[in-house]
């Protein structure tokens, strides 16, 4: 059970890990995006001013600081996402994992008891079979010889007759 729990954790954590990376990205992303836009649009104006043209200055700020800022801020979204979402997917698998042990182990219960019971049931039924043929048995064995129709007399009296007497 314990490399059964082990695998699928692990690959619980591994898909967890992927979709996390991919979420972590586009987040960080956007905000990286956003907030180097809004430095390189401050900055590039500064710069821009003191060439004299600080609108093309604040453009190309603008630019290329939301361009840097979401390569930046993607890789550091996708490596947080990635551990957020491991942890948070291994923990909900745990989960699903004892779950599913717990109903498999109550089905197997169930199995057992109705396996019990069928093998009470046919014991009983062969010991009543059983018990039914040696009452039957002993009740023949018992009874009183039974007269042949067609003489009056047994067989075991005509025996004794033809033979004995």
């Amino acid at each position: 059970m314990a490399d059964e729990y082990d695998d699928y954790i692990s690959a619980a954590g591994s898909a967890g890990a992927a979709e996390g990376r991919a979420a972590g990205r586009a987040e960080g992303a956007a905000k990286g995006g956003a907030i180097g836009t809004g430095i390189g649009t401050g900055v590039g104006a500064g710069i821009g001013a003191a060439f004299g043209n600080p609108m093309l200055g604040a453009k190309l700020g603008g630019t290329l600081g939301g361009a840097l800022g979401s390569i930046f801020g993607g890789k550091k979204g996708a490596k947080k996402g990635a551990a957020k979402a491991r942890s948070s997917a291994q923990r909900k698998a745990a989960k699903e994992f004892q779950k599913e042990y717990k109903q498999k182990r109550r089905r197997q219960v169930a199995q057992e008891k109705q396996a019990r019971a069928d093998l009470e049931r046919a014991n009983l039924t062969a010991k009543q079979t059983k018990d039914f043929s040696d009452s039957a048995l002993l009740a023949q064995s018992m009874a009183p010889p039974e007269a042949s129709t067609s003489t009056g007399s047994t067989q075991i009296d005509r025996f004794e007759q033809r033979y004995f007497g």
